[in-house]
């Protein structure tokens, strides 16, 4: 059963309010019609339909854009992690007097976090182009392979993003646009991302 923001007889209020401001003839035609209408007034049931497929449709593509860069972080972490260790491990050594050639030749200087360098290949270091970047859309244009080097993409990739998408849906669909929904986004997309 529908709630309305006034009780059953909202239309009736607004009415009220309505001719309260307006006191003459011309205003009692306009309610008049506006009353015969009531599409003016209560939203037909195909436009709830379409606004809960649109909600649906906007939830799902924000979770796989989110689950696009819960594989950015999956991929990009243990790389970070192991280059801070390698270097800060490196310069420790090298103040106790030990010097390992092996370490000093695979320590880069360049900038390496989650936003830089820009998507690449693993394989060939293509840089992806913002078309080929498109969550789950480019996995099927692509035909699951780099349009470089034609190396095989993982299914990791488009199984995130598809399982980040239904994840966000489902909440929203549930809970509705609230601060609750958001709560469980902020649970689920980084239990996502640490399986």
């Amino acid at each position: 059963m529908e709630q309305y923001p006034l009780g059953r007889n909202w239309q009736l209020i607004y009415v009220q309010k309505f001719q309260s401001l307006f006191s003459n003839s011309l205003s009692d035609v306009f309610l008049v019609n506006i009353i015969k209408n009531k599409k003016l007034i209560q939203p037909t049931l195909k436009g709830k339909i379409c606004h809960k497929m649109l909600t649906i449709l906007i939830t799902f593509s924000f979770g796989a854009i989110v689950g696009s860069f819960i594989n950015v972080v999956t991929y990009r972490l243990p790389l970070i992690i192991q280059k801070y260790w390698t270097y800060h491990s490196s310069n420790f050594l090298k103040s106790q007097g030990i010097t390992i050639t092996d370490l000093e030749d695979k320590h880069e200087q360049e900038r390496f976090n989650l936003l830089w360098p820009p998507s690449h290949c693993p394989n060939c270091k293509h840089k992806i182009k913002p078309w080929e970047n498109i969550p789950l859309l480019s996995y099927i244009f692509l035909k699951k392979k780099c349009s470089n080097c034609s190396q095989r993409i993982s299914f990791q990739y488009p199984l995130t993003e598809l399982l980040s998408g239904f994840l966000t849906m489902f909440l929203v669909y549930n809970f509705g646009l609230s601060a609750l929904s958001f709560a469980f986004m902020l649970l689920v997309w980084p239990l996502l991302t640490i399986t």
